[in-house]
């Protein structure tokens, strides 16, 4: 959980990166529900404010960049 300096709530910054790799993916949840995509592009942008205020170091055990912005 990460809070940062504008949002004082705590995100859950793997749980919002697992829902947006569900959306790329082509998850169920969100085809014909605006309303969800609208929620997670929300979430999207929580998640990029908190790299600014507190970036992720390092790789995950595949080697891939865990920093990205969404």
């Amino acid at each position: 959980m990460v809070e940062s300096e504008d949002i004082y709530e705590k995100l859950d910054r793997r749980a919002i990166k697992l829902r947006y790799n569900a959306f790329c993916d082509g998850a169920k949840k969100y085809k014909d529900n605006p309303t969800g995509v609208y929620d997670l592009y929300n979430e999207c942008l929580k998640y990029n404010k908190s790299l600014e205020f507190k970036p992720i170091s390092g790789t995950n055990c595949s080697e891939r960049d865990t920093s990205e912005i969404l």
